[in-house]
């Protein structure tokens, strides 16, 4: 069957593949509103109402990200499995853009950072969005066991996740330390997940 609509033509071939073209529209929407956000917070930009409105999308890009994880574990939930497939995809990219804004650093005159958070996933070169490496190296190791956490009692952990994330959130402006690590810790997005 030919595609004759524009729409057509984004989700031809998707019929034999695992991919769900809806899920990568709603991630790329996702990450074209996360980067028009940073953007904004970057240079100082008044965005109006669309801040508003696209305040909340990390949390789409989460559940999306949740979604995505969950089926991927479907179709293999080896633990070995799930470590070597998401260390072989993930680490390669992440030393590569880890050496890349080092040496863009170096280049550009940028004084670089080293220390806790890079052992955590951040760049060495300071970034609004610097954060979410943090969060996807936590949830990659977390998810096991948030997916058999949650087959003993889904009702209590997304309790938990909701409850987890609301007294992180109030918590932030009232103890100094939570402020620090708010940004790069994953109970944050807990309750998308």
């Amino acid at each position: 069957m030919e595609a004759t609509t524009l729409f057509e033509k984004m989700f031809q071939g998707f019929e034999n593949s695992r991919r769900i073209g809806s899920i990568d529209l709603l991630k790329g929407l996702a990450i074209i509103a996360v980067f028009v956000l940073h953007w904004a917070m970057r240079f100082d930009v008044d965005l109006g109402l669309l801040w508003i409105l696209l305040t909340p999308v990390m949390y789409v890009f989460m559940a999306v990200m949740g979604f995505n994880l969950v089926n991927s574990w479907k179709r293999n939930s080896n633990l070995k499995n799930y470590f070597e497939k998401k260390i072989m995809r993930f680490f390669p990219l992440f030393f590569a853009a880890f050496a890349a804004t080092a040496i863009l650093g170096i280049l550009l005159g940028i004084p670089l950072q080293f220390g806790l958070p890079q052992l955590i996933g951040y760049f060495p070169v300071p970034g609004v969005g610097n954060y979410f490496i943090s969060i996807i190296l936590q949830t990659i190791v977390l998810f096991p066991l948030i997916i058999v956490a949650f087959r003993k009692h889904p009702l209590a952990l997304g309790l938990i996740f909701i409850l987890a994330n609301f007294l992180f959130v109030i918590a932030r402006g009232h103890i100094p330390f939570i402020d620090l690590i708010y940004r790069p810790f994953i109970i944050r997005f807990l309750a998308p997940l």
